[in-house]
């Protein structure tokens, strides 16, 4: 979706800012990192007990430049709260979803540098989202 969105590519494109699932390569130093993150149960249908559930995911965004990666970041913030209703036909591992919507659980996250690994600067994004297969 942030890839559909326009914030990020993915990293076999070779191009700015690659989003990864779980892990990322060294470089470049500008990229997006997505993480499963402990999601909300909202009860169950009453008409079959199915339990409705929101998703949690956290948004590692990772910058040589603490202005660069902190506006990456709020760009992203951005996306999530204007851009993520009702986006239909998001693919994953040949599965289709439609998300229903997306919300932040808190304001970005400044981590401030990755010392002494390295000089770069990490801003993190949590949110839940509601989603359902349908292909």
């Amino acid at each position: 979706m942030l890839i559909d969105l326009g914030a990020g590519t993915l990293p076999s494109a070779a191009s700015t800012w690659p989003i990864g699932l779980g892990q990322s390569s060294d470089k470049p130093d500008n990229a997006i990192v997505i993480f499963n993150t402990t999601g909300k149960n909202e009860g169950r249908r009453q008409n079959d007990g199915q339990m409705q559930e929101r998703y949690g995911v956290q948004i590692l965004v990772r910058s040589g430049s603490e202005a660069v990666g902190y506006a990456k970041a709020n760009e992203i913030a951005v996306l999530l709260d204007e851009s993520t209703e009702n986006v239909s036909n998001i693919t994953i591992d040949s599965s289709n979803y439609t998300i229903y919507g997306v919300d932040r659980t808190g304001t970005i996250n400044p981590l401030g540098k990755n010392e002494p690994v390295s000089n770069r600067n990490h801003f993190t994004i949590n949110a839940t989202i509601a989603l359902r297969q349908f292909a």
